[in-house]
């Protein structure tokens, strides 16, 4: 068996750009919107929202979040959606109660709920 190297010249197969005109572009887009499609950077159409929008207190349309880096013996991820309104509930009060980790915040509002339901009181 021989160990020498192959060397391949593939430029012959290589394609030549296609130039597309201002005219082929535009009806190309013409095409696509007759069509009903869209690019991804289209804007979104504004769509009925089953679930009420809750007005946010101190006005900010951020999505609030933190780093947190101290190890908490915690190593089961849990990733769920939330309104904004209430993962800035959370982060506020995780700062209101000076919580480490914002799985601490999680872990008292399950304490409080188990202990609502053990005295008997209705949850809802």
């Amino acid at each position: 068996m021989t160990s020498g190297k192959i060397s391949l010249d593939l430029d012959d197969f290589r394609p030549e750009p296609v130039k597309i005109d201002a005219e082929s572009k535009a009806q190309i887009k013409e095409a696509a919107d007759t069509a009903g499609f869209t690019g991804r950077h289209a804007v979104a159409k504004a769509t009925p929202n089953p679930m009420p929008v809750i007005p946010e207190q101190d006005g900010s349309n951020e999505v609030k979040r933190r780093g947190r880096k101290r190890t908490t013996g915690r190593d089961v991820p849990f990733t769920v959606k939330l309104r904004r309104d209430t993962n800035n509930q959370i982060y506020e009060l995780a700062d209101q109660l000076e919580c480490g980790a914002i799985a601490e915040v999680i872990e008292m509002g399950l304490q409080a709920l188990m202990e609502k339901i053990s005295r008997g009181e209705p949850v809802r």
